[in-house]
C-alpha cells in the first residue's frame, strides 16, 4: 500500500478489539462501584446538610441546584475514578472483572500519560450526546471516537 494513502485515525494492524458486552460489562461493574461512593457522599452530605441553617430560597429552587449538583459532583467523580485508576494501575476493577486491557494501535502497552489522555478525550466524545461512544456499535472494528483519536483500545485477554 502506497504511504500516506492511510487515514490519520485508522489502525496500523487488524485490531482485535474486546466484544462490545465485555466493555458493557466492564461499564456497569465501574458504574456500580462508582454509584455507591456517589451514595456514600451524599450520605454524608446530608446528614451535614440536616444541621446548617436553610437560606430563604422559594421551595423549587433547591431540588433542581441538587440535581444539577449531584450530576456534576458523579461526573466529577467518573472521571477522577478513571484517572486514579489510569494514574496507579493499568485498568478498573471493571476491566480486570470483564478481562479486558488498553493496547495501542502498534500492539503495545500505552503509557500512563496516554491513558490519562486518553480519559478527556473520552469525555471529550461524550460532548456532542455520547455521539463519540456510539458510534463503536456502528464501526467496523468497534471502536469509538476516543478510540481512534487516541490510538488505544480495549482489547480482551
Amino acid at each position: 500500500e502506497p504511504e500516506g494513502s492511510r487515514l490519520p485515525f485508522a489502525p496500523v494492524l487488524p485490531l482485535h478489539a474486546a466484544s462490545l458486552n465485555l466493555r458493557l460489562m466492564a461499564g456497569l461493574v465501574d458504574g456500580c462501584i462508582l454509584l455507591a461512593g456517589f451514595l456514600g457522599f451524599t450520605a454524608v452530605f446530608a446528614l451535614t446538610l440536616g444541621k446548617l441553617p436553610a437560606p430563604p430560597i422559594p421551595a423549587h429552587i433547591p431540588l433542581q441546584i441538587a440535581a444539577i449538583g449531584s450530576a456534576g459532583i458523579l461526573g466529577l467523580m467518573a472521571l477522577l475514578y478513571q484517572a486514579l485508576f489510569f494514574t496507579f494501575s493499568d485498568a478498573t476493577p471493571g476491566m480486570r472483572y470483564a478481562r479486558i486491557g488498553l493496547c495501542t494501535f502498534n500492539d503495545e502497552n500505552p503509557t500512563r500519560a496516554a491513558m490519562r489522555r486518553r480519559i478527556l478525550i473520552a469525555a471529550f466524545s461524550l460532548c456532542p450526546l455520547g455521539l463519540g461512544i456510539l458510534w463503536a456499535c456502528l464501526d467496523d472494528d468497534g471502536l469509538g471516537w476516543h478510540d481512534r483519536i487516541s490510538r488505544i483500545y480495549q482489547r480482551s485477554y
